[in-house]
């Protein structure tokens, strides 16, 4: 299972907010790493102005989004790695010591839920509130 959550900050002058989203949830690698590469495009879409036309960052980008095959199994992945890995650099703080965009893809098992735990949890508690209640 793989989940792919966008969290974004808003430094405004020592009011600081931060927003998360989980925008994947799912079995597919490919599809998790394409969705978060979407996210970060996205946010990097509307800092390309703020960078010089001779900028390294802006060429590594280039050469890796355009030189690799985008069916391949890592074209998302390499691409989702160099965002993760020049984050900071991309989106700059000005008053809050942290990156201001990140996306994170995380890999978990699957878990069924225990209905019959939780139920007998749930009946616990309510025999406990009875017991108070009848006091």
């Amino acid at each position: 299972m793989y989940t792919v959550t966008s969290i974004s900050q808003i430094d405004c002058y020592k009011r600081a907010e931060t927003f998360t989203s989980v925008v994947y949830s799912g079995n597919n690698a490919r599809a998790a790493y394409a969705i978060a590469v979407e996210n970060w495009i996205e946010s990097f879409s509307e800092r390309i102005e703020w960078f010089p036309e001779d900028s390294s960052l802006v060429a590594e980008f280039k050469q890796l989004a355009e030189t690799q095959d985008r069916t391949s199994e890592s074209y998302y992945a390499d691409l989702h790695s160099f965002f993760e890995d020049n984050a900071y650099e991309i989106w700059r703080p000005e008053y809050i010591n942290q990156a201001t965009f990140e996306v994170n893809v995380a890999k978990s098992s699957s878990r069924r839920a225990p209905y019959k735990s939780i139920g007998k949890s749930i009946d616990c508690v309510l025999e406990e509130l009875n017991e108070r209640w009848e006091q």
